[in-house]
């Protein structure tokens, strides 16, 4: 009953791609996981108690799950049947520090229930292996690392565009919403910019030439008119 009353809460919320849920009872674990983590840019939420994971899974919607399988009250195989359970788009990544046999097992026992594993790490974890684990789901999720920001903000790539908001009933304009968009350019355009290019490009200039079409004059319509007459007549 617990979980079919959170289900509906857990279908309406959308993953966060930036947003890590660290499960794990070992406080230097999950120390180190999320200096880690925040350092490529995430935020971490970090559950020490498997018997508050559920409430606190349907609460954060995280685009990764970082589950140890060895937890005190509900071990990482009750969790899994959990996450199986309430249909989990989150991607999933176990560690633990049984044997890499027994991590394997459990990897395609989630697959095979539908679960979408981001990897394998054994304990001791090495900072190494877990940071290429969390590019690549950042690659996977688009979520910028600190060194893609810097760029952006070095090589004028992040561009604001602004929305009003108009108050119906007067129709006048109350404010405004900035959006910030991050324009991919190309290495010779950024290395353009790095040399020192500050003028200003429309941004047709960026897209292939395309040739312009002359429009008819008036003499060559009233010469295409006589054809037309003439052909007619004939």
């Amino acid at each position: 009953m617990y979980r079919q009353a959170l289900q509906p809460e857990a279908a309406g919320k959308p993953l966060s791609s930036g947003h890590i849920l660290l499960v794990d009872d070992d406080a230097r674990i999950t120390r180190m996981i999320r200096r880690v983590a925040e350092q490529a840019g995430f935020s971490v939420t970090e559950v020490n108690d498997s018997l508050r994971f559920e409430e606190i899974y349907l609460s954060t919607q995280a685009s990764l799950i970082i589950l140890d399988l060895n937890m005190p009250g509900k071990d990482g195989i009750e969790l899994l049947d959990f996450l199986v359970e309430q249909n989990c788009k989150s991607r999933v990544m176990f560690i633990s520090g049984v044997d890499k046999r027994v991590l394997g097992t459990t990897e395609q026992l989630a697959i095979s229930r539908g679960l979408d594993v981001a990897g394998l790490l054994q304990k001791p974890i090495e900072v190494k292996q877990l940071r290429q684990v969390l590019d690549d789901h950042a690659k996977i999720h688009g979520v910028p690392s600190i060194e893609d920001l810097d760029l952006a903000l070095s090589s004028g790539q992040i561009l604001v565009a602004y929305q009003p908001k108009i108050d119906l009933g007067t129709g006048r304009v109350t404010g405004a919403e900035a959006l910030a968009l991050v324009a991919r350019r190309s290495a010779a355009a950024r290395g353009r910019r790095a040399a020192g290019a500050t003028r200003r490009r429309c941004p047709s200039r960026a897209c292939p030439a395309v040739p312009k079409i002359p429009a008819p004059s008036r003499r060559s319509g009233a010469a295409w008119r006589r054809r037309a007459r003439s052909s007619r007549h004939t």
